[in-house]
Parts: structure tokens; sequence; C-alpha cells
């Protein structure tokens, strides 16, 4: 029966399990932070994408913009994780804004045609008045009636404007 070793014999088992030890630790380190990367990447990606095309329109102030959602799989209610369901309500959330930009936009242009009619009929009248020796008194009259301002002729700037934003039609004739 043996009931020692030499201690060369074991450490020269010892040191080449020990290097092979820190050899496959150092590459299972190595590993897992590669691999915690592309998963860390791959799943942020959708909040990469969400992020740019926040930034895109922002810079461009153009809300055509949308986020692309994952493919092959449609949203339904409780099917999609949090970040599929944030990108759908954002993609609503500019679609809703975009129709209130056209509807600011159809509004100025109403507006704008709304002030640009009674301004010309202001300005022929003026110039009608600025030619009153040719006129009769009765054209005189019309002329000088249209040339009053709105409040004076029993009506206020915009009226057909806010009866066109109640009914959602369009304007009609004063």
């Amino acid at each position: 029966m043996q009931v020692a070793l030499r201690a060369d014999i074991a450490e020269r088992g010892v040191r080449p399990a020990a290097l092979l030890l820190v050899a496959v630790g150092g590459a299972g380190i190595a590993l897992s932070a590669a691999g915690g990367y592309w998963v860390s990447r791959t799943g942020l990606a959708p909040i990469t994408r969400l992020t740019a095309t926040a930034e895109r329109i922002a810079a461009t102030r153009d809300a055509r913009h949308r986020i692309e959602l994952p493919p092959g799989r449609p949203v339904r209610e409780g099917r999609e994780d949090e970040v599929t369901r944030l990108a759908a309500t954002f993609n609503t959330m500019l679609a809703e804004l975009e129709e209130s930009v056209a509807a600011r936009r159809r509004l100025v242009a109403d507006a704008s045609h709304e002030l640009r009619t009674p301004l010309t009929a202001l300005r022929t009248n003026a110039e009608l008045l600025a030619k009153a020796d040719r006129l009769t008194p009765a054209q005189r009259e019309r002329a000088a009636e249209g040339a009053r301002p709105p409040a004076a002729r029993g009506h206020r700037p915009g009226q057909r404007l806010d009866r066109a934003g109640q009914g959602g039609g369009a304007a009609a004739p004063a």
C-alpha cells in the first residue's frame, strides 16, 4: 500500500489543468459577452427604429413617417410585446397628428380665402369712391356701404368661418 505521492508529479498534472480551466473560462466569458451584446442589440432594435423615426419626424416636421412593425405578426390586442404595442400606438398618434396638420392647413386656406374676398371688395369700393365724381348718388351710397367695416354692416369678420367650423362643412355665403 502506498501512502505518499511525490509533489512534482501532482504539480505537473495540476498546472496544465489550471491553464486549461483559465482558457476555457476566458473563452466562456468572451462568448457570454458577445452573446449578451448580440441579444441586447437584437432586443433593442425596435426601440432604435422608434427613436430614429421620432428623430426624423422632429428634424423634418413630416408626420408621414411610420415605424415598421415586425413582419409576419399581425398586431392583435394582447398578442404582441410591449415594443410592438408602443410602435403601433406611435403610428396611430402620427396618423392623428398628420390629420390635425392637414386640418390646420385647410383652415388657414379657408381663412385666407374668406379674408381675401372682403378685402378685394373693399379695395374695389374704395377705388370707386375715389372716382366719386363719375358716380350717381345711388352708386356712391352702395360703394360707401361696401367700404364700411363688417361690424358696422351687422356681422363680424370670420362669421362664415365660424358657421363652417360648427357645421363641419364649407362656409355658407353671408
